[in-house]
C-alpha cells in the first residue's frame, strides 16, 4: 500500500504541474506492474492520464518507451553501490538513500557529459531542453549557496525527503526508518 500511496501522490503532483504548464494530454508509460493502475485509480486520474503498459521483457533500446527509466536504472546500478544487484549491498536508511539519489540526479543532469568521448555534446540536462547557461549557473549556485527549504520551492514529496519524514514501518511504536530513531536503539 505504501508504494501505491506514494505513486498516487506523485501522479497528482506532476499532473497538476503539467496542467500549470499548459501541457496537453498526458501519457504514462509503465511496465506491467499492477500497482500503477491502482495508483492512478486512487489518484482519480484514470480519465486525465492515458496509461500504456509496456512489457519489461521488450528490448531495452532507444525505441522502447521505457528507455529513459531503463537508462537511469542502468546508470544507478553502475554508479551507486546500493543499487547493484547484490544481496550484500543495500541502503540501511531509505531516507538517506533518497538524499543520495537526489544529489546524484543533480550531478547527472547538470555535470555529466551526454557523450563521454564527445564532451562538446553538452550535458544531460541540455539534451532535455535546458540551456547550457542555465545548467552552468545552477551548478555554480549549488556549489556556492547552502540550500534552505525557505528558499527552495519544494513539492510535497521532495519536502518529505528533505525533512526525512517518510517512515516505512514502526516497531513497538518507534519509527524503523524515520527521522527520530537511531538504528542503535532498535538493536538494543
Amino acid at each position: 500500500g505504501h508504494g501505491i500511496d506514494r505513486s498516487a501522490e506523485l501522479f497528482v503532483d506532476y499532473t497538476d504541474l503539467a496542467a500549470s504548464k499548459g501541457l496537453g494530454e498526458l501519457v504514462l508509460y509503465t511496465d506491467k506492474h499492477r500497482d500503477y493502475p491502482a495508483a492512478l485509480k486512487k489518484a482519480a486520474l484514470t480519465e486525465v492520464v492515458h496509461h500504456e503498459s509496456i512489457s519489461s521483457r521488450e528490448a531495452r533500446t532507444r525505441t522502447n518507451p521505457l528507455f529513459p527509466v531503463n537508462y537511469l536504472d542502468r546508470q544507478l546500478r553502475k554508479d551507486k553501490a546500493e543499487y547493484v544487484r547484490e544481496t550484500t549491498r543495500w541502503a540501511q536508511r531509505p531516507d538517506r538513500m533518497m538524499e543520495r539519489l537526489a544529489v546524484y540526479l543533480v550531478w547527472h543532469n547538470l555535470q555529466k557529459p551526454y557523450r563521454i568521448k564527445d564532451r562538446k555534446s553538452g550535458k544531460h540536462g541540455q539534451q532535455m531542453g535546458v540551456s547550457r547557461q542555465w545548467c552552468q549557473n545552477e551548478w555554480e549556485r549549488l556549489q556556492t549557496e547552502r540550500a534552505f527549504p525557505a528558499r527552495e520551492p519544494l513539492r510535497e514529496f521532495h519536502r518529505r525527503v528533505w525533512n526525512r519524514e517518510d517512515i516505512l514501518w514502526t516497531v513497538d511504536g518507534l519509527d524503523v526508518f524515520g527521522p527520530s530513531v537511531a538504528l542503535g536503539r532498535l538493536r538494543a
